[in-house]
Parts: structure tokens; C-alpha cells; sequence
């Protein structure tokens, strides 16, 4: 989908020392970018492909245009149908608790509280609203972690 979202996966240790990435995190990541794009408000399910970091550049061939900001994948791309699903959650890091949004797995990986949505016809605004005073923050805070579009809300881990 023309103008969706690039996501990049880096795992690493603390020293710098790279770490391999699995098929999960990689699914994971085509979840984010297709829900998080303009698919949300159009279908249940888009597609989304991970490719490779050398398979990535910012230099068109002779002859070709590329605009500011885009980029270029050469080689194999490795498509994933996605349901579109995200979910909001309050994650705990030291002593603050934050709000995190991304993939149902990730989420629920990571945070206590968490609330999964789904395409639907409940204004985003007036949900975020409902889930600041349920996780204790603010509606900005909710905003920023759903997806663009309205939402219905799947399931819920209070």
C-alpha cells in the first residue's frame, strides 16, 4: 500500500553483540507496519513483506528517479498476510509504568494490562478516552499507541 508505514527489527545485546532474529518478531513487524497504516480503515487483513538489510538502498539505479525519503528494495520480498490487530498496554520500566501499543503478542508479551482492537466503528477518539481512565493516563497517551481509524474492542486483559 502506497505510503504505509517502514519498520526496521535490531536485536543486539547490551554490548552491541547482534543477536538473530525469528520468524515471530518478523511477523510481528508486518502486524505493526500494516495495522498501523491506512489499511486499518479500509480492510480486516493486508499484506506486508520483510526484506533483508542489504536488499535496501537509498541510490536509484542510472536512469532512475527516486524521490526524497523513499528508498529502493532490490531481490526477494518475503510477504505475510496479516489480520490487522493491535493492542494497548501499560508496561512497566523501572519504576514507571508506560503505554505501549503494537501487535497482540508483543503486547501481551510485555505489559500487565493490555486491550486488544480491531478495525471498527467506535470513534478512536472517544475509545481513547474510555482506555485513559481505564489504564490511568492520559488520552494523548492512548491516541499515540492505537491505530489511525476507528477501532472495536476484541478483547481486554484488565
Amino acid at each position: 500500500m502506497h505510503g504505509a508505514p517502514s519498520c526496521i527489527v535490531k536485536a543486539q545485546t547490551a554490548e552491541g553483540t547482534p543477536l538473530p532474529i525469528d520468524e515471530q518478531t518478523l511477523k510481528e513487524a508486518c502486524i505493526f507496519a500494516a495495522s498501523y497504516s491506512k489499511a486499518w480503515s479500509r480492510f480486516t487483513t493486508a499484506s506486508a513483506y520483510w526484506v533483508h538489510p542489504w536488499q535496501v538502498s537509498k541510490r536509484a539505479e542510472t536512469g532512475e528517479f527516486l524521490p526524497t525519503g523513499a528508498f529502493v528494495i532490490r531481490g526477494k520480498r518475503n510477504y505475510e498476510k496479516c489480520i490487522l490487530a493491535a493492542a494497548v498496554g501499560a508496561v512497566k520500566i523501572g519504576d514507571e509504568e508506560l503505554i505501549m501499543g503494537g501487535p497482540p503478542s508483543a503486547v501481551q508479551k510485555w505489559a500487565d494490562r493490555w486491550v486488544t482492537v480491531v478495525p471498527g466503528t467506535e470513534d478512536k477518539n472517544r475509545a481513547a478516552a474510555a482506555l485513559a481512565k481505564q489504564f490511568s493516563c492520559s488520552v494523548e497517551e492512548i491516541q499515540a499507541a492505537l491505530p489511525p481509524g476507528n477501532v472495536e474492542i476484541k478483547e481486554e486483559n484488565p
